[in-house]
């Protein structure tokens, strides 16, 4: 069984795994060809493809896809959703039905606190994950909590949390949601 978060972007998306013994990380970089809504979907449909032959997810894996910021605001929030719903279609027909882990869940499990900068996040990721997995920006110190949330899930025990960090994973996981 393996844990495996996933932190999406149409330009940085992280990628982090955990075996219960090994951690392994990857970033997929894209950049637009054009502007054209079939170069857009070209575009995701690569990422999703680089994500599954990554993640080569099987059946008994748990996987934990950062949800979409409903708050967003941004010209590119349609293409946003697009990638998101598109990747999460393709991890269903993986048979890899995804825990789907808001923004806060992530921030509360590195720091404590729903409301953390990302800047916090990634310095605790360095502190409480740095001896296993080496990150080297935003999307895979997100991608690394949602690894830790999967391995949770998993049963795998990827690292001792204090209570106060696990407050709204527990509560996502006691609602049964992927």
């Amino acid at each position: 069984m393996t844990a495996f978060g996933i932190d999406l972007s149409l330009r940085s998306t992280g990628l982090v795994m955990f075996d219960g013994e090994t951690w392994d990380k990857a970033t997929i970089e894209t950049t637009p060809k054009d502007s054209t809504p079939g170069s857009f979907l070209d575009r995701v449909d690569d990422i999703a493809d680089q994500i599954i032959n990554w993640c080569d997810p099987r059946q008994g894996d748990v996987l934990c896809l950062e949800g979409p910021a409903l708050q967003a605001k941004s010209a590119q929030l349609d293409r946003m959703f697009a990638l998101w719903w598109l990747v999460y279609k393709r991890l269903r027909e993986h048979h890899a039905e995804p825990f789907v882990v808001q923004a806060q869940i992530i921030k509360q499990l590195a720091t404590g606190k729903g409301n953390a900068s990302k800047e916090a996040v990634l310095i605790q990721t360095v502190k409480r994950l740095g001896r296993f997995v080496d990150v080297e920006n935003f999307d895979e110190s997100d991608a690394a909590w949602l690894a830790v949330a999967a391995g949770i899930i998993a049963g795998l025990d990827p690292l001792p949390l204090p209570a106060a960090h696990l407050k709204g994973l527990n509560e996502l996981i006691r609602k049964g949601a992927p």
